[in-house]
């Protein structure tokens, strides 16, 4: 059997951007989870109290890793030459 470095290098590939993804998905659930937490704390009539702090700071997150999630799918297109 003739070992092929390319098939290896493209299931490595996909392994890898499937991987990512899921890191993605867990850390925006993770930031999700800490809003609705941080959420029933908050006194909706000020900003200045922690709880609204913190849920500036996870909204922050989330969206950090929404954009790294999308552009996952741009450089897997990329990587493949599609």
């Amino acid at each position: 059997m003739q070992h092929n470095v390319y098939l290896e290098w493209s299931i490595n590939g996909k392994a890898y951007f499937q991987a990512f993804r899921s890191l993605c998905r867990m850390r925006i659930e993770y930031a999700e989870w800490y809003i609705e937490q941080d959420d029933m704390y908050w006194d909706h009539s000020t900003k200045d109290c922690d709880a609204y702090k913190r849920i500036q700071f996870w909204n922050k997150v989330k969206e950090y890793w929404k954009k790294k999630l999308e552009e996952s799918f741009t450089k897997e297109k990329e990587y493949f030459g599609e």
